[in-house]
């Protein structure tokens, strides 16, 4: 079964650097296994966050990896 999150960029604090309050985050994963199967950034700068969830699909990564990965503020990429 898989189990969706989204929230609005505006939460995301590189999103608000860049000034986006209308973009979306989406992540979609695996509920019982807690496998991350994929995800949808849309907005400003939307690139360089995505990347993210490219690298820890790529790493096989799930969503306790996904949710300790730390930022550098206020750089995005």
């Amino acid at each position: 079964m898989d189990v969706v999150g989204k929230v609005n960029s505006g939460r995301s604090a590189p999103a608000r650097v860049h000034g986006d309050r209308d973009g979306i985050i989406k992540v979609v994963g695996d509920k019982r296994y807690g496998k991350l199967v994929g995800g949808h950034i849309f907005g400003a700068r939307a690139t360089d966050l995505i990347q993210e969830l490219v690298n820890a699909k790529s790493l096989e990564a799930g969503f306790p990896e996904v949710a300790r990965i730390i930022h550098g503020h206020p750089m995005l990429s």
